[in-house]
């Protein structure tokens, strides 16, 4: 058996050749280059491609003398070390601190120094002088203690001896006072001369002692400095560390601990033989490998290495990308700029770098052939015991008695079978990535470890209509995990608040409500003339819901992810193929995986034309609701997504863009308008006069809703409004209601112009048509000038027999 030559590539080290991102996965292509092959068979073992990955999805091309003869594919686990890819830093351990030792000693000024030392040897002199005088007359004064003892004992009788005595010590009584006087000179001599000394040292003791201090003074100074600096240091280094844990963090969220391993084996035998066996042998291979063209001079490569290249394709949901808008509208010059931007999320454990990016709107999947188109089969029903109305909850007296028969099993357990499909499609992320002190901890201890980002429910596609839509990234599961990490989980809580707010959020624009509860609410108007958006409550979210009034929703399927704030991108090439859209991202990018999107600028589309028009329900809410209605006359299709509003330079808040095509529009809620004012007192009603109706009791109802453009009338501009208001419809031929005014109002008749001016002055006010619907809705479309008022006033009359009393249905 010929031996096999193995070859084996991190799949790190590969090259990434281009990146195309959906919107709910993504396809990745690595290529080898120059890959040297030896006669005979190749094993070409490819390791770390991240676990999201769909291993059927994964192929292998290229171009070169070999044929690939096998393919396989295998899941395995990760044996590399990640303190090997990932070192820690040893900067921290062995960084150098600022001294803390002390400087030397405060060195005086070396003549004042030398004055003090000369002072103090002469200070030492003298003393010996003083203690030497001081000796002498101390001596003195012994010698005459001597003396007068020796008198004292002395006993003389006769009178020669006591005269010759006597001389002696006169005369030594005079040798020893003589002799005090000029020791005791002496020393006084010596101890004014000590003396002065003494403050001749003090003098340049303190001029020493000054110096001392100001040197210490700004010892003092210069070490509160430095100890400043060598506080900010140890800060700077601290936030240093505190980066690089982080960083080292993400990184261990993103560790793979189970990795997919392709191994390729090529042929490149017949490749070696001579040029006719060699076309042979290209032409029964197998289509995945395409054949380098052949010399012209007919040479053989069987003399040196054969040369061949590898493009390896595959495809994982764990990466994708979604629209970001940024809507500008401004009122003044009835255009509007729509900044298309793209999310790109990368969660997988793979780093794609410097490769050519590019978006696509297909969403497209295949589920295997198992996947069969369903049929129905038959439903078959009956009438239940008395009473009983199902798990529904809803009385067999109630109005909807069918509750129990909505859907029917086969179509609860199609259901439920084709949720647990998309769920179970991928492993729980928890025994895929993460980071273990234990190197070895297989997949399925990887409960007990901590558990990272919970996206298994929308890798899973158990969110998606369809498993087409990927939703935004579901809120971290927190489970034990080591000390060291707690504080990271603490910040993984409160993302995970953010992202149940902006999933409700998402879920309830998508919801279906009656009319009247799409309706905003008010809020305080920053300054007149200003265009003020309505924030919701649920924690400062904005929330804008579009009041639609005929006008096409936004319950058309498309991607939805949470705003980001707006970067400045670049823009994309955009081409369209069919049903497909593609957007080129100039240049190479590197995409690194992390749990945050980032942006990249799609699209500049500049909108003409955008007509705002004012919406008031005056019987619910006596407010003016602004709209603008905008047409997609750009080459570029507008996905649905969330958007940033921007009005007349105030930023409003967050609102969602339906899908609209080339050449279609579509309707957005701008909030409540405080420059039109809207007054609309309570109803007046009267008895009719007699003989109208015979035999009835009759009562004439008046409405009146009073609309102010309060703009400028020298610069401001007319507003347009839809008003909206009803009488009642009648169920009973007996009840009677008809319209009194305005004047010739029918059901599916043509437009009857009303309203008068809300002063005698104000006679050009506008315009108003009034209409009505056969549900007795009554609407005015009205056009007020600035700074002029308009009364549109309803009335009608309601006639029953005499006793009766008419009530709501």
């Amino acid at each position: 058996m010929d031996a096999v030559h193995k070859h084996e590539y991190k799949l790190r080290d590969l090259a990434t050749r281009a990146v195309t991102l959906f919107p709910a996965r993504a396809q990745i292509s690595r290529e080898i280059k120059d890959l040297a092959l030896r006669p005979g068979i190749n094993e070409i073992t490819i390791v770390g491609l991240t676990p999201t990955v769909d291993e059927d999805s994964i192929k292998v091309e290229g171009t070169g003398s070999a044929v690939i003869s096998d393919l396989s594919v295998e899941l395995l686990p990760n044996r590399e070390l990640f303190e090997d890819i990932y070192p820690d830093s040893d900067d921290d351990d062995d960084e150098a601190s600022l001294s803390d030792e002390e400087d030397d000693e405060f060195k005086p000024n070396p003549e004042t120094q030398a004055e003090l030392d000369a002072l103090d040897n002469q200070l030492l002199e003298v003393g010996d002088e003083c203690k030497l005088a001081q000796e002498l007359v101390n001596s003195v004064n012994a010698r005459q203690k001597i003396l007068d003892h020796h008198g004292q004992e002395i006993k003389l009788t006769e009178p020669d001896h006591i005269r010759q005595n006597m001389e002696i010590f006169e005369k030594e009584r005079e040798k020893l006072c003589h002799a005090r006087i000029t020791t005791e000179r002496q020393l006084r001599e010596v101890e004014e001369r000590h003396r002065k000394l003494g403050e001749a040292r003090m003098v340049v003791y303190k001029r020493i002692e000054r110096e001392r201090r100001k040197a210490e003074l700004a010892k003092y100074k210069t070490n509160k400095a430095a100890a400043k600096l060598k506080d900010l240091e140890q800060r700077r280094r601290a936030e240093v560390r505190a980066e690089k844990l982080r960083v080292r963090r993400d990184r261990q969220r993103f560790w793979p601990k189970m990795v997919y391993t392709v191994r390729i084996t090529l042929d490149a035998t017949a490749m070696a033989s001579p040029a006719s066996s060699r076309r042979s042998s290209i032409a029964s291979a197998a289509d995945l490998v395409k054949p380098t063209p052949e010399p012209q001079d007919g040479s053989s490569s069987s003399g040196g290495n054969l040369v061949c290249g590898l493009v390896l394709n595959y495809l994982t949901d764990a990466a994708f990308w979604a629209p970001s808008y940024d809507l500008q509208l401004s009122t003044t010059s009835d255009k509007a700029t729509l900044l298309f931007d793209a999310k790109i999320t990368n969660i997988t454990s793979e780093t794609w770098s410097n490769c050519r990016v590019t978006l696509s709107t297909s969403q497209t999947t295949f589920s295997g052939l198992t996947d069969t188109i369903p049929s129905l089969t038959s439903w078959h029903i009956k009438l239940g015991p008395k009473g009983y109305h199902g798990k529904t909850g809803i009385s067999s007296s109630s109005s909807f008695a069918g509750g129990a028969i909505l859907n029917s099993n086969e179509e609860k357990n199609q259901l439920q079978s084709y949720k647990d499909q998309h769920i179970k499609k991928q492993k729980p992320r928890a025994q895929m990535f993460g980071y273990s002190q234990n190197a070895l901890v297989q997949a399925p201890q990887a409960g007990n470890m901590l558990n990272d980002f919970d996206f298994d429910s929308f890798l899973s596609g158990g969110n998606r209509p369809g498993g087409l839509v990927h939703p935004a990234p579901q809120a971290p599961q927190i489970q034990s995990a080591a000390n060291e990490l707690q504080d990271y989980q603490m910040g993984l809580m409160t993302l995970e608040q953010g992202n149940k707010k902006r999933l409700m959020m998402a879920r309830q624009e998508q919801e279906s409500v009656p009319r009247a509860s799409m309706l905003q609410r008010s809020r305080a108007a920053p300054a007149s003339g200003a265009y003020v958006g309505r924030r919701g409550g649920g924690g400062g979210s904005d929330d804008f819901i579009e009041e639609s009034f005929g006008d096409e929703g936004l319950n058309d399927g498309a991607t939805i992810i949470e705003a980001e704030p707006e970067l400045d991108f670049q823009e994309s090439a955009v081409e369209e193929t069919g049903l497909t859209t593609t957007y080129d991202l100039p240049g190479t990018k590197s995409l690194p995986p992390r749990a945050t999107p980032f942006k990249q600028r799609v699209a500049r589309v500049t909108l003409s034309n955008v007509v705002f028009s004012h919406t008031i329900v005056a019987k619910y809410k006596p407010l003016a609701y602004l709209k603008a209605r905008l047409r997609n006359a750009s080459p570029v299709t507008v996905l649905r997504g969330r958007a940033g509003l921007t009005l007349d330079g105030t930023f409003l808040g967050q609102t969602t863009i339906p899908r609209c095509s080339v050449g279609d529009a579509f309707t957005l809620s701008l909030g409540i308008d405080p420059a039109v004012k809207v007054t609309y007192p309570a109803p007046e009603v009267r008895r009719a006069t007699t003989g109208v109706f015979s035999k009835e009791d009759s009562s004439v109802f008046t409405r009146v809703a009073t609309i102010t453009n309060t703009r400028s009338s020298t610069g401001g501009r007319p507003v347009n409004v839809v008003v909206y208001d009803q009488v009642p419809v009648s169920e009973d031929e007996r009840l009677r209601v008809d319209v009194l005014y305005p004047k010739g109002l029918g059901v599916g008749g043509s437009g009857v112009a009303t309203g008068t001016g809300n002063k005698t002055s104000d006679k050009e006010w506008g315009r108003a048509v009034a209409t009505i619907k056969k549900n007795g809705e009554v609407c005015w479309d009205a056009t007020v000038q600035p700074g002029k008022s308009v009364r549109l006033a309803l009335e009608y009359v309601v006639a029953m027999p005499s006793g009766e009393t008419a009530v709501q249905c």
